[in-house]
């Protein structure tokens, strides 16, 4: 089970079949520390709807807070963070967004398995989402629409964001990968860079995502998305 799937702990199905989660994360409720140092209080965001064709999110906040909505595949990865710790006013809230990643472009607005979580917090002393990034070293074709070539063994280098490196080393961190949605490999003890050989032989012939999430230990996770082009000999 990974962070994704414990931070989510009910749902219900909307007209067009788009899941909508709400988070509830055991953390720490008090307000002031013996050290006199502000902590937090989570706060259940109500009246929540996604609405696909126009791209909105809506829910309402019962007091100020900060906000972090993300969006992923249940039982799988966690494919955007579409608010990341954002200040919010009390009152209702409609968040825009155009259905793609952050970084590849993907259309997800056709995924039906697509789920949400939102978390709100009075307060937030976590880090927003790490900065991940991959590359295939020794895959140095693309194809037509842009995407890497793979065929046989092919390396992915795992390489954090400069910025995060220092806070995701001192807090420890886990790195997930996927392909198409389904889970490949976890690594526990979080390393950079980070190597792993993927087998393409036992994959079928043409494009196919991988997705690859950077847990840190306090549930940020860091979100990178690639189309790739598997093209083996057919025997």
């Amino acid at each position: 089970m990974n962070l994704f799937q414990r931070q989510m702990i009910s749902f219900f199905l909307l007209p067009s079949m788009m899941m909508v989660l709400v988070s509830c994360r055991s953390l720490p409720k008090k307000d002031v520390g013996h050290c006199g140092c502000l902590v937090f209080h989570e706060i259940a965001a109500q009246e929540m709807s996604v609405n696909q064709a126009k791209g909105e999110i809506k829910y309402s906040l019962p007091q100020y807070g900060t906000v972090r909505i993300r969006a992923g595949i249940k039982n799988g990865p966690l494919l955007v963070n579409i608010v990341d710790w954002q200040e919010r006013a009390k009152g209702q809230h409609i968040e825009h967004w155009d259905w793609k990643d952050n970084n590849s472009g993907i259309d997800l607005s056709m995924r039906r398995e697509v789920s949400f979580v939102i978390d709100a917090m009075t307060s937030v002393t976590f880090h927003q989402a790490p900065g991940v990034h991959f590359s295939f070293p020794e895959s140095a074709q693309k194809d037509r629409d842009g995407h890497q070539i793979i065929s046989g063994i092919a390396p992915i280098r795992v390489n954090l964001d400069p910025k995060d490196k220092g806070w995701l080393q001192a807090d420890k961190y886990e790195i997930v990968m996927f392909i198409d949605g389904v889970f490949l490999l976890k690594e526990e003890e979080g390393i950079d860079p980070f190597t792993y050989r993927l087998d393409t032989t036992h994959i079928s012939n043409g494009p196919h995502l991988i997705t690859v999430n950077v847990m840190a230990y306090h549930g940020e996770i860091g979100v990178r998305n690639q189309i790739v082009t598997v093209s083996n000999q057919e025997s």
